[in-house]
Formats: C-alpha cells, sequence, structure tokens
C-alpha cells in the first residue's frame, strides 16, 4: 500500500493532467451519500426566477415604451463614447445621433386612430426597429473611432 502511495505522490502531476471520465462527481456525491437531486432542484428553481422574470418582460412588452428605452440606451452609450473624441468626430457623431432619436411628432399620434391596433404595432414596430439597427451602427462606428 505504501509503494502505491508513494507512486501517487511521485506522479501526481500525471495525475492531474488528464480529465476526469464524465460523470465522476456525480458517481462521487452519490458514493458519499450526498443528494444531488436536492442541489440540482434548487438550481432550476434559481434559475426558472431569475430568467422568468426576464423573458415574461421580452415577449409581452413590445409596444413604442420598449423601443424607445432601447433606443434610449443606445443613445447613452454613443453619448459615453464621443467623450473622448475630437470635436470634428463628436459633432458628426452626434449630429446622427439626434436624426436618429429626436422627434418631433411621435409616429403613434401620426397614425389615425382608425387604423387597428395590429396595423399599429406592426408599423411602430417596424419604424423602431429601423432606428434601433442605425443606432447600433452608429455606435460600432463610434467604438471603431476610439
Amino acid at each position: 500500500m505504501d509503494n502505491l502511495k508513494n507512486y501517487i505522490n511521485n506522479h501526481r502531476d500525471d495525475f492531474e493532467e488528464e480529465a476526469l471520465p464524465l460523470g465522476h462527481k456525480i458517481r462521487f456525491y452519490i458514493k458519499n451519500g450526498i443528494d444531488i437531486k436536492k442541489y440540482l432542484i434548487a438550481a432550476a428553481i434559481l434559475i426558472l426566477g431569475v430568467v422568468s422574470p426576464i423573458l415574461y418582460e421580452g415577449y409581452h412588452n413590445t409596444g413604442p415604451e420598449k423601443y424607445k428605452q432601447i433606443l434610449s440606451e443606445k443613445e447613452e452609450q454613443i453619448s459615453g463614447l464621443t467623450e473622448t473624441m475630437n470635436e470634428k468626430e463628436k459633432k458628426n457623431i452626434l449630429m446622427i445621433l439626434d436624426q436618429l432619436v429626436k422627434e418631433v411628432i411621435p409616429l403613434e399620434e401620426q397614425l389615425p386612430e382608425t387604423m387597428k391596433a395590429d396595423e399599429k404595432n406592426d408599423i411602430i414596430s417596424n419604424y423602431y426597429k429601423t432606428k434601433i439597427e442605425g443606432a447600433k451602427k452608429l455606435l460600432a462606428y463610434a467604438e471603431s473611432i476610439e
């Protein structure tokens, strides 16, 4: 038995380099009487509790406010990047950003009231998605300059 212990101590690096076989940890927990099911259930509940509100918000918040919020976040990111730029680049980027973000009359107010809600949502959705894509491209450009 001492020979085996000495062999393992002398060749420890060889043992630590190889990956353990699949399922090794689970077999170890089972052998030592640790109930892994409790931990897996707790982890699943925790993940579900964290992910559910995010998924719910993503699926049910599709109005103009969601798009305005995303656009506002992109505006803040781009504005933050312009702080370190020279005046010419800063002016150009802020001018483009202003054209993307500012609206004299919001689109939802321009649509006729007789239009169906689904049609309004599609138009508003496409309108803001285009603006958000433009903001993403502007953000990528601003990051490449910096």
